[in-house]
């Protein structure tokens, strides 16, 4: 192509005067006698090569364009055997240029002819996997609705062991409460029983006899619980408790140690609930620790069914998108497809186009000579006369 150039910078250089048969092949217009022929057979003449460079737009060069466009007119004006080395430089330079376009469309078709057969082949994948996603899509969503349930039923079993373990939990200070007053009374009931009842078997002196009503009062009121005395015994006793331990009568004296044996019972009683107490506290404990292990476990359990319902919910998301997805991809592949064919077309015109204006270009470089007919020798002296007038033209 340099070379090309430097001989174009020549052409119309008046000091370097080339001659006759190298200037053919791009002598300046207003220097070439204008041909004897009609518009529409000049026309006729000039748009396959033109329609050749066209299709070569695109691979060329502005300034290589223009050059070929210039040079073309002057290279087929030639015979093929009187063509010189830069003409024919010309036409292998636009051979060459004409294979690799073609290797290029043949490579676009090819493409877009692959492309169109890939995506067939997936439409037809997805329509064939459309209903195993759905298949999958309803198991994960059965499944989440079983994990669900089975979550809603850990949860209400938690709350229900946590209410148990906050109910036998507060049960546990009701239970040492009672104990506690329960011990009380066994302390009073001894205590009454070592310092007033020994007071009142011995006799208060007769100044003291305040003191005395009042241990009187309480003794009684201390026999009146359970078990409580008979009667008659808490009738009787005040009457013998006002006499001293050596002025009573028999009757007294039997009087004072039944009400002694009762209130020994009454200790033994006191004691016996005392030991229920505790029985009741230790129990309650029992309970209030396995109630709290019961909801820990439950807890455990409620956590782990909200991990699996979590991961059957993600599950079930992530197979409902892939759902969707093929969904609007096969709602989609109409018109991808549609697309996909129109540029598979549009390569093998552009193909089509090239070869044609190929072949038409090369029946101007080489046209088919005509043989001459004998029944008809005007034809070859017409062809004789056309090629002397063409050769005095060039």
């Amino acid at each position: 192509w340099l070379k090309f150039a430097l001989f174009l910078l020549l052409v119309d250089s008046p000091h370097y005067p080339l001659p006759p048969s190298l200037c053919i092949i791009m002598a300046p217009a207003k220097r070439t006698a204008p041909a004897k022929t009609s518009g529409k057979a000049k026309a006729a003449k000039t748009e396959p090569e033109l329609a050749l460079l066209k299709e070569l737009r695109g691979g060329l060069t502005a300034g290589s364009l223009e050059m070929l466009t210039a040079a073309v007119p002057h290279v087929l004006s030639t015979p093929a055997e009187d063509r010189h080395k830069f003409q024919q430089t010309v036409i292998d330079s636009l051979a060459d240029v004409v294979g690799k376009e073609r290797d290029l469309r043949k490579q676009r078709l090819a493409e877009s002819v692959a492309a169109l057969a890939n995506h067939q082949i997936e439409v037809s994948t997805s329509r064939e996997s459309k209903a195993s996603l759905q298949a999958k899509e309803e198991a994960a969503e059965a499944e989440k609705n079983t994990v669900e349930e089975k979550l809603r039923v850990a949860t209400k079993f938690y709350e229900e062991t946590v209410k148990e373990s906050e109910v036998t939990a507060a049960a546990v200070p009701e239970a040492e409460k009672e104990l506690e007053g329960c011990k009380t009374k066994v302390q009073e009931h001894e205590n009454m029983i070592s310092d007033v009842w020994a007071k009142l078997k011995e006799g208060f002196a007769k100044k003291d006899w305040r003191l005395r009503e009042k241990a009187i009062k309480q003794v009684v009121t201390s026999l009146g619980a359970e078990p409580a005395a008979p009667a008659s015994l808490l009738a009787a006793l005040p009457h013998a408790l006002k006499d001293a331990a050596a002025d009573r009568s028999s009757f007294g004296q039997k009087c004072v140690e039944e009400a002694e044996r009762l209130l020994e019972e009454q200790t033994q009683t006191l004691i016996t609930a005392v030991e229920a107490r505790a029985a009741k506290v230790s129990e309650a404990k029992s309970e209030a620790e396995a109630a709290a292990l019961k909801a820990k476990e439950a807890q455990s359990k409620r956590d782990a069914a909200l991990d699996a319902s979590i991961a059957a919910e993600n599950e079930w998301l992530a197979a409902e998108e892939a759902r969707k997805a093929k969904d609007k991809f096969i709602e989609r592949a109409s018109t991808i497809e549609q697309t996909l064919e129109v540029a598979r077309k549009e390569n093998e015109d552009s193909l089509m186009d090239l070869d044609k204006a190929e072949k038409e270009w090369l029946q101007l470089l080489d046209p088919p000579k005509q043989v001459a007919n004998s029944d008809t020798p005007a034809d070859s002296e017409i062809a004789t006369a056309a090629a002397a007038a063409a050769a005095a033209a060039a």
